[in-house]
């Protein structure tokens, strides 16, 4: 298991995401409670758990359908996305909205 991650760290991951499809548009509110993560879709799906796995990627809490997800930042290190990468392969890529 990964160790755990910095709060310093942690705290560029925090924000709002927004998932915009043909049809439709969801936002994913990411929080941290000391070194976890949580993830909350729309306030309407209860908030999950994401788990440090290696190289930047997490994974959901105890899914086990392979769920991962990874930040994606800009060269000086500001995190300006979210990448959702499901088993099947077709990423998923959500845009920084605060």
């Amino acid at each position: 298991m990964p160790s755990a991650v910095d709060h310093e760290v942690l705290d560029t991951y925090v924000g709002q995401y927004l998932l915009k499809t043909k049809k439709t548009e969801r936002t994913y509110t990411v929080t941290r409670n000391g070194h976890q993560l949580f993830v909350e879709i729309d306030e309407h799906f209860p908030k999950v758990e994401i788990r440090p796995l290696a190289n930047g990627r997490f994974t959901f809490g105890a899914s086990s359908d392979g769920k991962q997800v990874s930040f994606d930042a800009t060269k000086s290190g500001k995190v300006n996305g979210l990448t959702i990468h499901p088993k099947d392969g077709k990423d998923q890529i959500l845009k920084r909205i605060g």
